[in-house]
């Protein structure tokens, strides 16, 4: 249980991280 969905959890947390900062940067610039 705990190998493809803590992967999958981690990828969405990686993604929105890096939308989120996307986004900081667009905003800012």
């Amino acid at each position: 249980m705990t190998g493809k969905n803590a992967l999958i959890v981690e990828a969405m947390g990686v993604m929105l991280v890096v939308m989120r900062d996307d986004f900081a940067h667009v905003r800012y610039n």
